[in-house]
């Protein structure tokens, strides 16, 4: 439902912005970026090949050509993908990973176990918002959440395991083709077909700039 779902909710959200005065400050992520970028910076063009990334690019270039022309004032933050509580299954790190590592089961992934990706903590997703939307050195472009350096997956669902004071589980990589196949049957399947190069190659997010403008710290 992005193609159709997304666009009008980007249109009316300026609309009110426009019409209320008040700050527009989105939550986007990485899917603008073109591919093999590392590290990703906020200051990076956007350079979308996947209909995903197409469209929150064509979101946020809206957002800054209305703040460009004096209608609102807005300002984006991206994050990579999170991990932390309550993300049941919107977060590769959320239902797909902790009740499996907390029950002793093996954990599926996208991708191979072991290429650095990086995890932003949905805490530090929550403060850099309410920062950049309080701050007018904000506005007028994107910032990327302070996120702690890439590290492989094996190494973030070990860790899950560490503070549980578990053992370690084994870790599984979906097949590419067991995807293609689901992907005929099932919608959801499809649209992880369509990021799962994030988890098979390098996934890097450069935010020392926010750290260095607003003194946060992932």
């Amino acid at each position: 439902k992005w193609a159709t779902a997304w666009p009008p909710l980007a249109a009316s959200l300026i609309a009110a912005s426009t019409a209320t005065g008040a700050r527009l400050v989105t939550m986007s992520n990485l899917y603008g970026f073109a591919r093999g970028v590392q590290p990703m910076r906020a200051t990076d063009p956007l350079a979308p090949f996947m209909n995903k990334g197409r469209i929150r690019s064509d979101m946020w270039d809206d957002a800054l050509r209305a703040h460009n022309e004096g209608r609102i004032q807005a300002t984006e933050v991206r994050a990579s993908d999170y991990f932390g509580p309550g993300l049941g299954e919107t977060s590769h790190l959320g239902d797909r990973a902790v009740p499996p590592v907390l029950a002793g089961k093996s954990v599926s992934l996208l991708g191979p176990a072991d290429v650095i990706h990086s995890w932003s903590f949905i805490g530090d997703v929550c403060t850099t918002m309410a920062t950049v939307g309080t701050d007018d050195r904000s506005l007028g472009r994107a910032w990327h959440v302070p996120t702690l350096p890439a590290v492989t997956a094996r190494t973030m669902i070990n860790a899950i395991s560490d503070e549980a004071g578990l053992p370690h589980v084994k870790i599984r990589q979906i097949p590419a083709i067991a995807l293609r196949l689901g992907g005929l049957f099932s919608p959801v399947i499809r649209e992880l077909l369509e990021v799962r190069y994030q988890f098979s190659e390098p996934f890097v997010i450069e935010s020392s700039d926010t750290t260095e403008v607003f003194g946060l710290e992932p």
